[in-house]
């Protein structure tokens, strides 16, 4: 799985509050049980010069669900605007069930082909062969029935509310 990880300095960089404060929230996040410390971070040997000496230290690196989960804690207006757009976006997925970045899709197309377009498609293909599956079964249970008639309206009706079943539970 693809993400990323940022330290505490890289989050101050993005949210531009003090390293204090962000490291309060990943506190809370921890002790409240939202994420769980040894998933989502990872402790990183890093020298850095200090003066005129080398200094090892451990730093920890944060996954991308503790980012997100303090961009939506902090105060900020790199934080409210990151809300905003997240919002957006969120609202666009559970209308539409889909969100595309056209903007990077049309300009970064090569890229966006290799990875994320092939995923796309296989994740469309097992929608559609799980709706194959389920067809296939509502039809297998029709046949059994010796007064099965496909063409009567109360067999059709029965059959979409089957289906409408099956996409509720399916895109809740």
């Amino acid at each position: 799985m693809k993400t990323t990880k940022r330290n505490l300095t890289m989050m101050w960089e993005l949210f531009w509050v003090d390293v204090a404060t962000i490291n309060e929230h990943i506190k809370n996040i921890y002790s409240i049980g939202e994420l769980k410390e040894e998933w989502t971070l990872r402790k990183i040997l890093i020298v850095q010069k200090e003066w005129s000496r080398n200094v090892k230290r451990n730093v920890g690196f944060y996954n991308l669900d503790v980012i997100l989960s303090v961009w939506y804690r902090v105060t900020s207006i790199e934080a409210t605007k990151f809300r905003i757009w997240a919002n957006s976006i969120l609202k666009a997925f559970l209308v539409k069930w889909v969100v595309l970045d056209k903007e990077r899709l049309k300009k970064w197309w090569e890229h966006f082909w290799k990875d994320h377009f092939q995923e796309l498609i296989e994740e469309i293909r097992e929608i559609r062969a799980s709706e194959r599956m389920f067809y296939k079964k509502v039809t297998d249970v029709f046949s059994l029935s010796e007064d099965y008639n496909p063409s009567l309206k109360i067999a059709r009706g029965f059959f979409f509310l089957c289906l409408s079943i099956f996409f509720q539970w399916y895109f809740p």
